[in-house]
């Protein structure tokens, strides 16, 4: 009837809902979320409330559309009296509700509500991070209360979910022994009223003795039970002089959460408690930001809680059970968007530990779009065009998206956003710009999905075209923005092939390879078949084999193949040229069959004018007579590629690497190749090409007995390789280097530790060159342990293993056997395989590994008694060792660093 349905209309204008006519003769209520509250629970409790003006029927949803059909079913399908919740909004109240479903649509009956749950579920058992000043602060004021006897007033703001209910939790726990509690909440359209008899309750009233002995304790109690008609300044005056009993003897605290959602009468009661009170109370008032813009006067009086350090949040997240079920990747990412909100990571780890594919859980796209939900039209379409442009953007861009005629309102209603917490400044991107960025990652994330599938692709083009015009033109970004608006028409989608084309062809030229992977992936999903698509197909098989992907090789394979019926000769040569040094690796080529196809090669692109090619030929050249052959010719061949490389532009990063190894291996002294190392780091482009670079100091270091340095770089390395897309990358150059210094060290047991997570590895992998290598070390670590026959075995193995040709493997190995064979008695074979050792290093530029060869030959010939050879041996490796400046080496062969001059 009509009293039922104007009841209900009151009720609904306190709470944010909207009144729906059914039929004729029934009214039903359908509550939004309550508009700035974004508390679901509320709007339930409120719907719970109804009951009591007999509405036939109610429904809960995050939305109501009055001409929605669905709800009319929702309706129907309820008895009178029930409370209905439709399936939308049940993720965000389900920690409140006992329901039950109904037979007809999305819709469940409510059994029991819990009217005090919070909005969403919150976990207060974890540990308490992060916050220990703020504690500090309040404690502090607390006893400074208590000195004074007089109140005070702080004013704890902070986002949703930032800790303020934690952080006064924690507080009155350590509190509650040595003073008096009062604790209320603000709900929206509730009077101050509603906070006084909370507040009161709170303290026991009216059963206590708080007010025993008080001479106006009767007018007190007559007040607050309304046994007579008061006016609000009774009210307050009541409640005052039941707090100040409260605190009379032992201080009061007072907390007051969710402020924001206050009455200015709510407002007015702190005010008024604070200013005439006159005992020890601190009154710690709980509320978001914007409170402090309807009390600037409060801001004095402030708490701010900031966002939670990254070591702080990475704390919690560990410290939450459902954490166990994330996989670290998906851990590590839900607390990088979390962004220090400790709600905000509670719901992302929750979503994640049930193995969601979405990366947003639904209770936090409906919080956050219930907030802008209560946005002006304007002002939310003005979040949504700068939403389209990312998380963050310039002025200037969402202009561009914006009709000319409300162009001059842009500047206005950002500043509107920044007051409303949604937006905040930024350093611009442009410079002469206002620059913002959005409060938090996921609130862009949140906005940017409920645009309209159609409306984002229009922005995204806008967007993609003003960006176009910009005097320094970014083609990764405006290819991602047309790549958004590819549905719009070929001619779109073609255009965003082309600028990510351009955008991971660079990448892949500054060695940034899994950047390069990602760009030249989606170019290439966008573009028509042709030329240009064959090539950044190349360059994508390229990148991919740099970041060590299995796949790159037959990858390479289908190019050159492609490429050589297209008439692509370029395309072909760079895919042949990339394909030589894996199939060394594996032994499918052998040394002279690799080198006759890169002279082929060269000569080709030389034609075509490559400097890419060229570069890139000349580079694997180097490493083959550097590896195979321990050549000075590796060096005149990384001097022809240099002169490619900066000609096209591509990373000098490899080459670096090339020169460090050379500098290590060659001919110059310790001292000298230690600076050559430095220099190169110096001028390296970043920390995964030093990563490559300071092994081979370390190196260089450990032979002049600088163990410590030694052992600095090698962990700096290790922290570099973590941004090398390839998980092998630490078992293969960095693995080998830390070893050798090891074993100069004397530390053979971390030597053979390194070796054998090395060879786990690498078993694993089809990479004969780094196996047989890597096997070899490790046998000479376990001859210098005095392992004879585990040496041998392991030894042969290397042996087996090493790329025909392969230098380096063949004569560690060698070696290795010559060690083990003396250690367990085989003389004459130990002195035959160190002759064939030696004989392969005829012509070979290396004096440190020379010198260890003549070092173990030496032994096998004492032992089968040819002492004038043995010594003839010694004096040959010593001075390869002064040579290269290796003082460790000489004091093993018992000749003093000193002698050296540098």
């Amino acid at each position: 009837g009509n009293e039922d349905a104007a009841a209900a209309a009151e009720l609904l204008e306190q709470h944010g809902g909207a009144i729906v006519q059914v039929g004729t003769r029934r009214v039903a209520a359908a509550f939004d979320l309550p508009g700035s509250d974004l508390d679901a629970v509320r709007a339930l409790a409120a719907a719970d409330r109804l009951r009591d003006v007999r509405t036939r029927r109610v429904a809960v949803d995050r939305a109501v559309v009055t001409a929605d059909p669905t709800l009319g079913a929702i309706l129907e399908s309820a008895s009178p009296g029930d409370v209905v919740v439709g399936e939308a909004l049940l993720p965000l109240i389900a920690h409140a509700v006992e329901v039950v479903p109904l037979p007809h649509g999305a819709a469940y009956r409510v059994l029991q509500l819990d009217r005090n749950a919070d909005a969403l579920p919150r976990r207060f058992d974890t540990p308490f991070v992060g916050r220990e000043q703020e504690l500090d602060l309040l404690a502090a004021s607390f006893n400074g209360v208590r000195e004074r006897g007089a109140p005070e007033l702080r004013v704890v703001v902070g986002e949703a979910g930032i800790g303020k209910t934690r952080l006064a939790n924690e507080f009155l726990a350590r509190v509650t022994r040595r003073a008096k509690v009062a604790s209320g909440r603000c709900v929206a359209g509730e009077s101050a009223s509603e906070l006084v008899a909370s507040l009161a309750s709170s303290l026991g009233f009216p059963d206590a003795e708080t007010l025993a002995g008080q001479p106006d304790a009767a007018r007190v109690r007559q007040v607050l039970e309304r046994q007579r008609a008061v006016g609000p300044g009774d009210e307050l005056w009541a409640l005052r002089r039941l707090l100040e009993a409260a605190a009379s003897e032992i201080g009061l605290v007072v907390a007051v959460d969710d402020l924001h959602r206050a009455e200015p009468t709510t407002l007015d009661l702190v005010d008024y408690i604070v200013g005439w009170a006159s005992a020890p109370i601190l009154f710690i008032a709980l509320g978001r930001p914007e409170v402090l813009d309807d009390r600037p006067e409060w801001r004095a009086s402030a708490v701010l809680l900031e966002p939670l350090r990254t070591l702080h949040v990475e704390q919690l997240a560990t410290a939450l059970p459902e954490s166990n079920r994330v996989v670290p990747a998906r851990r590590a990412a839900a607390v990088h968007a979390a962004e220090g909100n400790p709600l905000f990571l509670e719901q992302l780890i929750g979503w994640a530990a049930d193995e969601q594919s979405a990366t947003l859980p639904p209770t936090l796209d409906l919080l956050i779009d219930s907030r802008l939900e209560t946005l002006p039209p304007q002002e939310r379409a003005l979040l949504e065009r700068a939403a389209i442009i990312g998380e963050e953007f310039s002025r200037s861009l969402v202009e561009a998206t914006t009709l000319e005629e409300e162009r001059g309102a842009v500047a206005r209603g950002l500043l509107a956003l920044v007051r409303r917490r949604l937006l905040r400044a930024a350093t611009p991107a442009i410079p002469g710009e206002d620059g913002f960025r959005f409060t938090h990652g996921l609130i862009r994330d949140v906005t940017y999905e409920h645009i309209a599938v159609d409306e984002r692709a229009s922005l995204h083009l806008l967007v993609a075209r003003a960006l176009e015009s910009a005097p320094v033109t970014d083609d990764a970004l405006i290819g991602e923005h047309l790549e958004r608006a590819a549905g719009l028409g070929p001619d779109i989608a073609s255009a965003a092939g082309h600028r990510l084309g351009i955008a991971g062809f660079g990448a892949f030229t500054r060695g940034d390879w899994s950047v390069a992977i990602d760009l030249l992936t989606r170019a290439l999903s966008l573009l028509k078949p042709g030329t240009r698509k064959l090539e950044l197909e190349g360059a994508r098989a390229a990148a991919l084999k740099f970041a060590g992907h299995s796949e790159a090789e037959s990858l390479l394979e289908d190019v050159a193949v492609r490429a050589e019926r297209a008439n692509a000769a370029v395309v072909r040569l760079r895919a042949r040229v990339e394909q030589v040094w894996p199939r060394l690796a594996r032994r499918a080529m052998t040394v002279e069959e690799a080198l006759e196809m890169l002279e082929t090669a060269i000569t080709g692109l030389e034609a075509e004018g490559d400097d890419l090619g060229l570069g890139r030929a000349w580079d694997v050249v180097g490493v083959v007579n550097g590896a195979y052959r321990w050549s000075s010719l590796a060096e005149a061949a990384e001097i022809r590629a240099l002169h490619h490389y900066q000609r096209c532009g591509f990373t000098l990063g490899p080459l670096g690497v090339r020169r460090a190894a050379a500098a290590y291996l060659g001919m110059q002294p310790v001292p000298l190749a230690i600076e050559t190392c430095s220099t190169l780091l110096a001028d390296s482009a970043s920390p995964l090409w030093e990563s490559f670079i300071l092994p081979f100091r370390a190196a260089l270091y450990s032979m002049d007995a600088r163990f410590a340095e030694a052992r600095n770089d090698l962990a700096t390395a290790r922290e570099g390789r973590a941004e090398f897309a390839d998980p092998n990358s630490l078992a293969t150059s960095w693995a080998l280097l830390a070893a050798e210094v090891e074993l100069r060290a004397g530390s053979i047991d971390v030597a053979e530790r390194i070796l054998a997570a090395s060879l786990s590895t690498l078993r694993a992998t089809k990479d004969a060159e780094w196996l047989a290598t890597n096997t070899a070390l490790s046998a000479e670590a376990a001859a210098a342990r005095g392992d004879g026959a585990h040496a041998l075995a392991l030894a042969l193995e290397a042996l087996d293993l090493a790329p025909k040709g392969h230098l380096t493997s063949e004569v560690r190995a060698r070696r290795a056997r010559v060690k083990a064979l003396v250690l367990v008695g085989r003389g004459d074979e130990a002195f035959a395989c160190g002759a064939e050792a030696l004989a392969a290093l005829q012509g070979a530029e290396a004096p440190n590994e020379l010198g260890e060869t003549l070092t173990a030959v030496a032994a096998a010939a004492l032992m089968v008694g040819k002492p004038a050879a043995a010594a003839a041996y010694r004096e040959e490796a010593a001075r390869q060792f002064a040579q290269k400046r290796n003082r460790v080496a000489l004091a093993r062969l018992g000749i003093s660093p000193s002698a050296l001059v540098d």
